[in-house]
């Protein structure tokens, strides 16, 4: 590890690096460098801020970085966190590594029509790394044992069932347990993102077979059954934009099964009443049910270690910032024993401190996603600083221009800049910026000189042709030379990746870019350019969404925000001038470099090469605030050279220190929970539709639909074509039972956006609860369309089949439903019931098994196998399932009510008798199971006499 040491006044070496052995012939006297005077000593001596050690420097930095954003280290998964990492199949233990070079930053494949060719594999395989202490190893092969059910090699006619209903016994103990699946009519809340619960399984519980896919929706040439069957209410399940899907938000969704004669439509209302839940929010809320297939236990539910790693990445980075300012202000120098100095220890600290503790950088640190910022950062320094120590390699006066380099120091940039790249597309500006630092600090060559010689370009020719070029500027322009042929070669492969084709993005992502008319693009561009400045000079103004008429379109210059942009290019030019004609000192130098770190970085984000899909993104702003602080710190050091009040700059800067951390700390609470997030970006865009939409389902999830319906309207009135809350909107007016408006509100979803997959669906669940089975089944067709693997829309698809009596057609569904996402727990459940009204319990037996294997430690599967073992008299295996499922859910009343009819039904009358009254003790308004009790006691107090009588004979 290198050593830094201070620079000592008595060295008498200060400021930058001098031009190398030129030729002292006139001519190469008139046409090289002319030797600069040295500074004085220690270039930052001015600056009202302690000289410190790099070891005590480094500390402090830590720290302060650490303490801004602090409060981020519990928050939850928020806003995009949704998209790249709870539903990120690229995440899960059983996708293969490389599968993550082959899709973009949100997991889905590069070569898709909605991917958004953000490409970046290294961020994405930390967040994998991220949970690998957690996560659970599942391979879930689903396939039914040739004998009897789907997929064997013993063949079942589904015609030769007969069609008629179960008649059950009616006797004391009528078992009209599992005769109604559980379908509640619900509907698909769309979701931008989303996320939910996860399931334990236990990998080694399976067998090894693989799953065979059917080739279409509904094709699977297994045995089904084609009874006939009253349909039931149906539970659709939530779904969401992006292609993952919800648990069932209600809970407990199985206590519906009892064993008595009750009519199941109350009991469905019943529990339709009591344990509706609105559909979470695709924002971070955890949702039941399971999650995808496979997930991190406690990944969703504790996120804490993605944001320590992302406090860790900030800290780091700060810190390393130090040796880069300390290179860029001092330069590289060394003591007499080869050492190496922490120059203008004062200015780097100081710059060092004003970036750890920016507000701007709150995104960045607080959400998870802006780790990709964090690490292109940190690989874009280190590709700086393998940069500086190619050049430095081997020169012995490292004051002079170098006339050789390191290659094995500079291929290492190279990599690292690549690597930068792999982690976000902004570092590529890593070959830029080493370039500047090459012309411009490294070999000094002054803007002003440089013109005034391509200006006598004759002369110039005559003496290369005469002189040739010195070796100093041979290594130069080979260097130059290396890093334009790497932008090229990485620049060209990352066109590849991306398909050779530009990522495709909808107007409310970025309307100026959409804007026909050129001088709206132009105004409203360079308007944003001046937001984004702004949030450097005073981030107080922050939000975590500018796009959906946060910034309007300028459609003239008589609109008064043009002052901003004017304003800000009056800046510009002046900073311009500077670094052009301005004196040749190093605080010129360190302005030039400063602004060359400013606006590289920004390239990308400007619109100019091609379309981003954002208005501001303060994330973008992480690497050129590096060049922000850097030209602050020069400025200040020229004022305090002219100015004798230090300690009211010393003042003023503790102060700026201390607002920013007061700023930070709050702003990375806002960033700990969506209610606080969306709230906060309601008062600095309050013209922005998205927020209003997030705004919604907060108030959603919070069961204010009063409130939701008023944020989701005027999310409408600001974003007429909001196909998102329309979907949204259309969901709480169904549940109010205002079909009529939901089903035009979803019809005008996906009239805007035909491939609006979850739209579809909701459609058709509207549909069929206004008894319009054509068109519903039409809709759920159009939505396995436009997303294949849509397991939820087949899993309604079959409560839709099931209401037209069409059962084979239903179990197909529903089977398809559990191929394509096996922790489907309402599929399973389905298929089971089904099958056991269908009175083929030998197959609701297997197919129970095979979910039992699946989700091992789902309660209501338990509980739904544990009835139909019952009712085959299997008494001991249901009763270890009863048992597993009481050990899961101990205040599910139905769950000991049905255990005690399984006692009742076995004669061993007092388990019975106890779980009917822990039954009733959990709900008194069983009428089945206190009815139950009563004949247990009546047949117990019979059995008793009869006992007695038999003693008295004896007697």
């Amino acid at each position: 590890m290198t050593t830094y040491r201070h620079h000592k006044a008595a060295n008498g070496i200060s400021g930058h690096h001098q031009p190398a052995n030129r030729k002292t012939s006139s001519s190469s006297d008139e046409y090289s460098h002319k030797k600069e005077k040295r500074e004085a000593p220690e270039w930052d001596r001015f600056l009202p801020v302690p000289k410190l050690s790099i070891e005590r420097a480094s500390l402090i930095v830590c720290l302060l970085a650490l303490l801004c954003f602090w409060r981020s280290w519990d928050g939850e998964f928020l806003f995009d966190d949704s998209e790249a990492i709870v539903n990120n199949k690229d995440l899960l233990a059983e996708t293969p590594v490389w599968e993550l070079f082959q899709h973009d930053f949100w997991g889905k494949n590069l070569a898709s029509k909605t991917s958004h060719k953000s490409y970046r594999p290294l961020t994405v395989l930390t967040f994998r790394t991220n949970g690998l202490d957690r996560t659970i190893y599942i391979t879930t092969p689903v396939f039914f044992t040739g004998r009897v059910y789907m997929g064997g090699s013993q063949s079942w006619d589904p015609h030769t069932q007969l069609a008629k209903l179960i008649t059950y016994p009616t006797g004391p103990m009528d078992w009209t347990g599992p005769c109604t699946p559980v379908f509640l009519t619900g509907t698909c809340c769309q979701c931008e993102g989303l996320h939910g619960g996860s399931q334990s399984w236990d990998p080694h519980t399976q067998l090894a077979r693989l799953i065979t896919y059917p080739t279409g929706p509904m094709d699977w040439t297994g045995p089904y059954t084609q009874d006939r069957w009253t349909g039931q209410d149906l539970i659709p399940q939530y779904s969401s934009l992006g292609g993952s899907t919800w648990g069932d938000p209600r809970a407990n969704y199985s206590e519906n099964w009892q064993y008595s004669k009750v009519n199941p439509d109350e009991v469905l209302k019943a529990e339709c009443e009591s344990n509706r839940s609105p559909a979470r929010s695709h924002l971070g809320r955890k949702a039941p049910g399971s999650r995808l297939n496979h997930w991190f236990a406690g990944g969703l539910s504790q996120p804490w270690s993605f944001h320590a790693v992302n406090l860790l990445l900030h800290a780091a980075i700060c810190v390393q910032l130090l040796h880069v300012f300390s290179v860029i202000f001092g330069g590289v120098r060394r003591d007499a024993s080869g050492e190496r100095l922490f120059a203008a220890p004062r200015a780097s600290f100081l710059a060092a401190t004003l970036f750890a503790v920016h507000p701007v950088h709150t995104e960045s640190v607080a959400g998870v996603v802006g780790r990709a910022e964090l690490l292109c950062a940190l690989f874009f320094f280190s590709a700086f600083l393998c940069y500086v120590r190619s050049c430095h390699e081997g020169t012995q006066d490292p004051q002079c221009c170098p006339e050789s380099f390191s290659v094995r120091w500079l291929a290492a940039s190279v990599v690292l800049c690549a690597a930068s790249v792999l982690c976000k597309e902004q570092g590529i500006t890593a070959i830029g910026v080493c370039s500047a630092y090459d012309i411009l600090i490294l070999c000094q060559l002054d803007p002003k000189v440089f013109l005034s010689k391509l200006l006598a370009a004759e002369k110039l020719l005559q003496f290369v042709k005469k002189q040739g070029l010195p070796l100093w500027v041979r290594s130069l322009l080979l260097r130059q030379l290396f890093l334009v042929a790497t932008g090229a070669v990485i620049m060209t492969a990352r066109w590849w990746v991306m398909g050779s084709t530009p990522p495709a993005f909808q107007p409310v992502d970025n309307p100026a870019a959409f804007s026909k008319d050129l001088s709206t693009r132009v105004l409203t561009h360079n308007y944003i350019y001046a937001i984004n400045a702004w949030l450097l000079f005073f981030p107080w103004w922050l939000c975590f969404d500018w796009s959906m008429g946060c910034v309007p379109l300028l459609h003239s210059v008589g609109d008064p925000r043009v002052l901003a942009p004017v304003a800000l290019w009056l800046g510009l030019l002046g900073l311009l001038t500077y670094c052009v004609v301005g004196l040749a000192d190093n605080t010129k130098r360190v302005f030039t470099l400063g602004l060359a770190v400013l606006i590289v970085p920004f390239l990308p984000a400007c619109n100019l090469f091609f379309t981003v899909g954002f208005v501001v993104a303060e994330r973008v702003l992480y690497l050129p605030s590096a060049g922000f602080v850097l030209m602050v710190v020069a400025g200040l050091n020229v004022l305090c050279q002219h100015f004798t009040w230090k300690k009211v700059i010393q003042a003023f800067l503790v102060l700026v220190v201390f607002l920013n951390i007061i700023r930070c700390t709050v702003r990375s609470a806002e960033w700990g929970t969506e209610e606080a997030l969306f709230t906060s970006g309601l008062r600095v865009c309050p013209l922005n539709a998205k927020v209003h939409y997030n705004i919604g389902k907060i108030r959603g999830d919070q069961g204010r639909t009063d409130v939701a319906i008023a944020a989701y309207r005027h999310a409408l009135r600001l974003n007429p074509e909001y196909d998102q809350t329309m979907n949204n909107l259309a969901n709480i007016l169904k549940d109010r039972g205002e079909l009529g408006e939901a089903e035009l509100l979803l019809e005008r979803a996906v009239q805007i956006r035909p491939e609006f997959a979850a739209a579809w669906m909701n459609l058709g669940i509207v549909q069929a609860q206004l008894k319009k089975p054509q068109s519903a089944e039409h809709s759920y067709w159009t939505a396995i369309t436009h997303r294949r693997k849509y397991p939820d829309c087949y899993y309604n698809l079959g409560n839709l089949y099931l209401e037209l009596k069409q059962h084979g057609d239903a179990l197909n569904a529903w089977r398809n439903a559990t191929l394509l996402k096996p922790q489907h727990t309402l599929a399973w459940t389905n298929m089971i019931v089904l099958l056991d009204n269908l009175g083929d319990l030998s197959k609701a037996e297997v197919v129970g098994k095979e979910a039992v294997k699946v989700l091992p430690n789902d309660p209501s599967i338990q509980f739904t196998l544990a009835n139909v073992l019952g009712k085959a008299s299997k008494y001991q295996e249901a009763e270890k399932l009863y048992w597993r499922a009481i050990d899961r859910s101990p205040n599910a009343a139905n769950y000991h009510g049905n255990l005690g009819v399984l006692y009742h039904r076995w004669g061993k009358y007092p388990e019975a008798e106890r779980c009917y009254k822990r039954s009733i003790e959990l709900d008194p308004t069983a009428s089945t199971t206190q009815e139950n009790l009563v004949k247990l006691q009546r047949t117990m107090n019979k059995n008793s006499s009869r006992e007695h009588g038999m003693g008295k004979g004896r007697r």
